[in-house]
């Protein structure tokens, strides 16, 4: 095979390219993370090949993060730990490669709640600029550090953009205990022991998940005397035996973070009634890089979960 001459076919099919900044200038990064020679300012993110698109389709990878990690990967060979980068940035690679292999213009169905209150059909299509939309991610820099720091009682505690790795942990441990389970109990099964015992494993699932889910959120903790702690099973260690008001200001500053990155992870439409929706890009592959025709309504998912369609309808 001639190589030279695959990379003319190449060329002559793949030839848009999208250069994207990373959101977090990489300013939560050290060398395991990124190579030094990636520069975060300006990045040329390719089309997807057939394979590599059909790898993003497939509900099992997309759950495991592993069909988002081997594209970015093969996207940026300069990144070498895709758990560890933050979900903002993971966004901006996959939404730049989607422009490039499917252009700007995003088909999807919406899903109005307020309509669906008002007894109105709630379902209707919208199109996207994933163009504009990529363009308002405005990055992180330096002046934007001290708002990820926080202070709680003598200990300093570093934050960061949630990371890519954590939100995949999160989903995968509450699939696995099944905690979206929508039936309903019956009287006769709250009183089952049976019944109980899974009620009190999946609440512990829960209070895991959450203490594991802040611990994706904090780069490193500085105690009084200088000494850092960047474990991350020791920063959630500290966090599982931390009593409650000091959970809730991690959770407050949690909450904070997340508001802080909220315009650049949603696109804002209206539905034919005028009702502004809010809708959520993050990390849905399967939708974001759907075949053409492919029609998929937004829905209400639980918080953190990779494929999260959030719909929220506001006044």
């Amino acid at each position: 095979m001639d190589a030279s001459i695959l990379d003319s076919l190449n060329a002559a099919t793949l030839n848009r390219r999208i250069t994207v900044t990373l959101p977090s200038k990489g300013l939560f990064y050290d060398e395991n993370v990124v190579s030094d020679k990636l520069d975060p300012d300006d990045i040329p993110i390719r089309a997807l090949s057939m394979l590599e698109e059909n790898s993003l389709l497939d509900p099992l990878l997309i759950l495991s993060g592993k069909a988002t990690e081997s594209v970015i990967k093969a996207l940026v060979p300069g990144i070498k730990k895709v758990g560890s980068m933050a979900i903002i940035d993971v966004q901006a690679v996959l939404m730049a490669s989607r422009i490039a292999t499917r252009g700007e213009n995003y088909e999807v169905t919406v899903s109005c709640e307020k309509c669906k209150q008002e007894g109105h059909k709630s379902d209707f299509d919208v199109t996207i600029n994933l163009l504009a939309h990529l363009a308002k991610m405005q990055p992180l820099t330096n002046d934007d550090l001290p708002f990820f720091h926080d202070k709680i009682g003598k200990l300093h505690v570093y934050f960061r953009p949630p990371i890519f790795q954590s939100v995949i942990d999160t989903a995968m441990a509450l699939a696995k205990a099944n905690v979206f389970d929508e039936d309903a109990p019956t009287n006769s099964e709250i009183f089952n022991e049976e019944f109980i015992q899974k009620y009190l494993n999946r609440s512990t699932v829960v209070s895991e998940v959450s203490v594991g889910y802040f611990a994706g959120y904090i780069r490193y903790l500085k105690i009084e005397d200088g000494e850092e702690v960047h474990d991350q099973e020791t920063i959630q260690a500290w966090l599982e035996n931390a009593p409650s008001p000091v959970i809730d200001q991690i959770a407050q500053k949690v909450k904070e973070i997340d508001a802080r990155f909220e315009d650049m992870l949603t696109a804002d439409v209206e539905c034919k009634r005028g009702h502004k929706v809010k809708v959520s890009l993050n990390l849905d592959t399967e939708s974001l890089f759907s075949p053409a025709g492919y029609s998929k309504t937004r829905k209400n998912t639980p918080a953190g979960t990779p494929d999260t369609g959030k719909i929220e309808s506001t006044s």
